[in-house]
């Protein structure tokens, strides 16, 4: 095991005071070990590069996650994944607010096709269509598990070629990491991320984790950038998160002004009602009181858990109303839907 770097060691010395827990060097199975609730938790830390953007562009990599940028996203998997070969992925990426979608994602097959034929020498090519910016790149890979498309929509003032080796550099670093050594305890490590970037990469970190599927295998990925700062990659939690869980809001943003004056508040999650369905996850304040509602994806975002409750009954149909905990706090959550009562037979 070699020795770890500066960035490495402050990196992980970072985690370790999220997460209130000392730390030690590794040896052959891991960088280093945390103990955490008594157990010890095998970490490894890995290094992002910093990436420069160029003249006229704005620093940072911005990508955008409103409805038209997630629609294009879609279209592009839908279109190009039939076509991409296995062993190739296929980055794109496309300015935003996008122009004329269909048009762009149907004129983006026929440049990839081209790009794809036998012996093009062409990996990375530029194109204006429809008036958006959009850039292609193809790599190689030896993971059955790496994604074949991965479509990216970006600020128009974002450098594209600062997102497409952004998102190379991170998928190897993520490929790597999973097809290296098998080592004890396994199933339970922990991967840290140190970043050369600002906070600012953070949604673009989020989003290409997500893309790569065999990340999963760890039990935690997290970043850690130059300022301290740490923040959840990805987390192994189940697809319907158990009513009674707890998560704490870490963040709010401008889609949640609300919540900025709100961090470190702790919920728990209630019971599903079958109107709702199991997208809907209710937040529970302190009063016992069903207050707001999210979904996984919006839950992940801006909140991490606490507790990951073992509830089998989604609907608590033979279990007792959720009871309260603590005093009330005179405060609006910044959630997408917002009530403060809530009928609670659950039918």
């Amino acid at each position: 095991m070699s020795e770890l770097t500066g960035r490495e060691r402050s990196a992980i010395a970072a985690v370790a005071r999220r997460f209130e827990s000392p730390w030690k060097k590794g040896g052959r199975h891991a960088d280093a070990y945390f103990k955490i609730d008594r157990e010890k938790v095998p970490v490894d830390v890995a290094t992002l590069k910093p990436h420069t953007h160029r003249k006229g562009f704005a620093e940072g990599a911005r990508l955008r996650f409103d409805r038209v940028a997630t629609t294009v996203s879609q279209q592009l998997q839908a279109a190009l994944r039939t076509i991409v070969p296995r062993g190739t992925t296929a980055l794109v990426t496309i300015s935003g607010p996008t122009q004329l979608r269909s048009k762009t994602v149907r004129a983006l097959k026929r440049g990839i096709r081209t790009l794809l034929r036998p012996g093009s020498p062409e990996r990375d090519r530029g194109y204006m269509i429809h008036g958006n910016c959009v850039q292609i790149r193809l790599l190689s890979n030896r993971s059955v598990k790496a994604p074949r498309v991965i479509g990216l929509v970006h600020d128009s003032d974002t450098d594209p070629r600062v997102v497409l080796n952004l998102t190379e550099d991170l998928l190897e670093l993520l490929r790597a990491e999973v097809e290296k050594r098998v080592a004890p305890r396994a199933e339970n490590r922990w991967l840290v991320v140190a970043s050369a970037g600002d906070a600012s990469y953070l949604e673009a970190y989020r989003h290409i984790c997500s893309q790569f599927g065999s990340a999963q295998k760890l039990k935690k990925i997290l970043v850690a950038f130059p300022d301290g700062r740490v923040e959840m990659l990805t987390d192994r939690l189940p697809v319907v998160i158990p009513p009674r869980s707890v998560f704490r809001l870490v963040r709010g943003d401008e889609r949640t002004p609300e919540w900025k004056a709100q961090v470190g508040r702790v919920f728990r999650v209630g019971y599903y009602g079958r109107q709702d369905g199991l997208d809907c996850v209710w937040l529970v304040n302190d009063q016992a009181e069903y207050e707001q509602t999210s979904d996984r994806e919006f839950l992940l975002r801006y909140f991490e858990p606490v507790m990951i409750s073992r509830e089998t009954d989604l609907f608590g149909d033979s279990r007792p109303k959720l009871k309260s905990i603590g005093p009330s706090r005179d405060a609006k959550g910044g959630g997408r839907t917002k009530k403060s009562d809530r009928d609670e037979s659950r039918n």
